[in-house]
């Protein structure tokens, strides 16, 4: 318990004691979410967290009305159950039971799991009886005189009246599994908000300054005083629903500061009481922190990791840049993060010095450009690994398993990685036994690029998001690794209207015409435990991407309000994200601080043209001639692009992707090669002047015959659209985008 933590309990415990709503404002990382936690379980208090977004709705909180699903009837029917019988009779001498009744559930077997209640109900009866005479006949006994309080049959009493209860929403659900069997039902589903009132739950409603106005409004009668009544208007009753004596709620934010944060309207915000959680800063604190995560590991540096974090910070307002050239934001997150993978680290077999060396890199290093990144490495090594030398720092330590051959992991660029369980480990960097040819090509850049990938994935906990130009191979990169240790891989590609249904899922109709709720692809993901990519992260909207925060944090958890349940992610479940950096490429959104920072970062950096070159010349077996033809094609038209449009970017005329396709295509002669070219990259451009552009470089790096060129026009305007169409469709497998005015007959191509 630092000081600083301390305070803030001190005045947390105030506010919770006069039964007033509390908001926490701080920036992101400095602990606001851990804080409410921590007192939650330190007073015994069951929390219930809320991320809240643009998107959030006041049904999410207070319910609504949503089809039926039997299952999501029959959950809190069990809940209820076990808590009941448990407290009814002995939970050991009855495992038996309860593992039949669970498995019953499971498998959406209702017959079996009312048949189950229904006994339970009949013994319980049975039993509460007997109990009730033998406690009459107890009293019965007891001297008049006597000055013991007693209360005859009041245990019993009690479960006696819950068992009857029981049996009503027993009987209840009966009737409610007929009638969506046979026809087309909708039920009032009450929200985490509602069920908190009634059993006297903690609510914590972080970013809550993300939410609209209009989904906050429907909870301002419950920040007006202690006992304001709240009615579920939503369900058509007037029942009015008195907070339980144990409710609290509260708010967490980030201030309005940041990309996509908004100020809370002051009719909302004057109804709280605020809290300013400043970040921890204080070198004694920093120290307690640091020494709780280190207190069981020997020649720790807890001093010079304090020392190395304030100057970091330093260096971060001062001459530290990331790939898209902004200061990197280090928060005491970052710390704990470095700190946690430092431990990790030791574990699997590395020395302390290493260990710290990985840690602080993965949390600090990756995320800068080159220049920031080899300064602050240098800084770690110094601080943390100054007398290990550079070959000990990539050396792999002793494999996890008692052999390489029966081990279940995969030696990866010196980290050995857990096997996944869907298919057996591929390396796609060796050559095809048929073709020679390599599906994924292993450069000293990319080799780098993969080692900090894989030391991402080997901790396993923590998001990791790739940063770069296009054309640079960070998805690629991601499925290489993922098929390399035998992982399931799939992907979202994000877009400039993506909704959080993509990633939770929603209602479809099934196979017999009703309504019911399909899980989202991330919600697989996180249940089977594949890895999971979101393409061009910052193409979606930020306020919209805030919703997975509870999910990339260290609570790693995922709430689905259309079934009101929480997922915890399989122990293989990874998440990873690729985007390219805002403002070199349109329609790409600076992401907020408090979404980025709990990313692990890693900067990806265009492939030099020498290493280009041997891609290009492993994956597609074309001549080295050639391939150096294609590499000085592609940096004179770069060139061009940028003296005479700078804002389009140098990548404007060619990219890497580009590049790869025209080689794949492998022509056979430098005709074929300038004929492919100009049909790859002039084509689609709309300006004659920029093909008159292409067509010269073209003709100047190839030696080939301008007439040549004139006669493949005519040919081509000659040739039938509907085979030329075919042409590129089917042998050359790519697909085919047609551009022009209105009215110009791109849809009348076959």
């Amino acid at each position: 318990m630092t000081g600083h933590v301390l305070r803030t309990l001190e005045k947390m415990a105030a506010i919770v004691a006069t039964c007033e709503p509390a908001l926490l404002i701080g920036e992101t990382g400095c602990g606001k979410t851990t804080i409410i936690q921590h007192m939650a379980a330190a007073m015994g208090q069951h929390l219930v967290v809320q991320n809240l977004n643009i998107q959030s709705d006041g049904s999410n909180l207070v319910g609504g009305f949503k089809p039926v699903e039997i299952h999501m009837l029959a959950r809190p029917l069990y809940m209820t159950f076990v808590d009941l019988f448990t407290d009814t009779f002995s939970s050991k001498s009855n495992a038996g039971f309860l593992n039949v009744v669970r498995t019953a559930l499971e498998h959406k077997d209702w017959i079996k799991l009312v048949k189950g209640m229904r006994k339970a109900v009949q013994m319980a009866a049975s039993k509460l009886h007997n109990n009730s005479k033998r406690e009459v006949v107890r009293d019965e006994s007891e001297r008049p005189g006597s000055n013991k309080m007693s209360t005859p049959g009041a245990s019993t009493s009690i479960l006696v009246s819950q068992w009857d209860t029981f049996e009503a929403e027993l009987v209840r659900f009966e009737r409610q599994q007929e009638q969506a069997e046979s026809h087309f039902v909708f039920s009032f589903v009450e929200g985490v908000l509602v069920e908190a009132l009634r059993k006297g739950h903690w609510v914590l409603l972080d970013e809550i300054n993300l939410a609209s106005s209009d989904t906050l409004e429907r909870i301002s009668t419950l920040l007006e005083h202690e006992t304001s009544a709240f009615s579920l208007t939503e369900r058509g009753d007037v029942e009015i629903i008195r907070p339980h004596p144990n409710f609290r709620l509260f708010g967490a934010m980030n201030p309005s500061t940041d990309v996509g944060k908004k100020d809370l309207p002051p009719s909302l915000r004057n109804r709280f009481t605020e809290i300013y959680v400043d970040e921890c800063v204080n070198p004694s604190d920093l120290h307690m922190v640091v020494h709780h995560h280190f207190k069981e590991i020997p020649g720790a540096l807890v001093p010079e990791t304090v020392e190395f974090y304030l100057e970091a910070r330093k260096q971060a307002d001062r001459r530290l840049s990331d790939g898209a050239c902004h200061k990197p934001r280090y928060s005491l997150r970052t710390l704990s993060q470095a700190l946690h993978i430092t431990r990790i680290l030791i574990q699997r077999g590395y020395g302390t010095s290493r260990a710290m060396f990985e840690g602080f890199c993965s949390s600090f290093s990756t995320q800068l450009e080159i220049n920031s990144r080899q300064y602050l490495e240098k800084l770690i090594k110094n601080t943390f690994a100054k007398t290990v030398k550079s070959k000990e720092l990539t050396r792999s330590p002793p494999c996890p398993g008692r052999s390489k051959k029966t081990s279940e992991y995969v030696l990866v660029s010196s980290y050995w990685i857990q096997k996944g369980d869907f298919q057996p480990p591929r390396d796609d960097s060796l050559p095809d036994p048929v073709t020679t040819r390599r599906k994924f090509v292993l450069t000293k850049s990319v080799e780098e690029n993969l080692r900090h990938v894989t030391r991402a994935a080997l901790f396993g906990k923590y998001p990791v998001l790739l940063q770069g130009p296009t054309s640079v191979g960070k998805t690629s990169l991601i499925g290489y690794l993922a098929a390399r240790v035998g992982q399931k891989c799939v992907r979202i590609n994000n877009h400039e209207h993506t909704d959080i249904q993509e990633y939770l899922g929603s209602y479809v109709s099934d196979s017999n015409g009703k309504l019911a709720f399909k899980k989202g692809v991330l919600v697989e993901a996180i249940r089977k435990g594949w890895w999971i990519i979101l393409d061009e992260l910052n193409l979606a909207p930020s306020d919209v991407l805030e919703a997975l925060n509870r999910l990339l944090d260290d609570n790693r958890e995922l709430f689905l309000p259309e079934t009101q349940e929480t997922f915890k992610p399989h122990p293989k479940f990874m998440l990873f994200a690729t985007q390219n950096p805002p403002g070199l490429y349109g329609g790409r959104k600076v992401l907020s601080r408090a979404f980025r920072n709990r990313f692990l970062e890693i900067q990806i950096d265009e492939v030099a043209s020498s290493e280009l070159q041997t891609i290009l010349q492993e994956r597609s077996s074309l001549p080295s001639s050639y391939c150096g033809i294609l590499i000085d094609i592609m940096r004179q038209l770069q060139l061009v692009r940028q003296q005479s449009s700078v804002f389009a970017g140098k990548s404007g005329f060619i990219t890497t992707r580009d590049l790869l396709r025209w080689a794949e295509r492998r022509p056979a002669t430098k005709q074929a090669l300038a004929e492919e070219g100009y049909c790859l990259l002039a084509e689609r451009l709309r300006k004659n002047d920029e093909k008159q552009v292409v067509k010269q470089i073209l003709e100047k790096t190839c030696i080939v015959n301008t007439v040549i060129f004139i006669v493949l026009n005519l040919s081509l305007f000659q040739y039938q659209c509907n085979s030329g169409c075919n042409f590129c469709s089917q042998e050359r497998h790519s697909p085919v985008a047609s551009f022009g005015n209105g009215f110009a007959g791109q849809l009348f191509i076959r």
